[in-house]
């Protein structure tokens, strides 16, 4: 798998670099995870949000921890 050199390079000059691991440096911050991306933590609260809003639905998130509205 190879590299964009433009991406490297630009990341390399203006957004600190790369770590041992070849991923940009500003991925290792604090908080660059944290984004929650579930709108319910659990089916009951996602069910309820449901039932109070006809022709809505639910699915499970996308990394599979809680639920999000369709």
């Amino acid at each position: 798998m190879s590299k964009d050199i433009s991406d490297w390079r630009f990341i390399e000059e203006h957004m600190g670099g790369h770590d041992e691991d070849g991923m940009p440096n500003f991925m290792n911050q604090p908080g660059f995870y944290d984004e929650k991306i579930s709108d319910f933590d659990t089916f009951q609260d996602a069910m309820t949000w449901a039932k109070n809003n006809p022709g809505k639905a639910i699915a499970r998130s996308p990394d599979g921890i809680g639920y999000i509205k369709k």
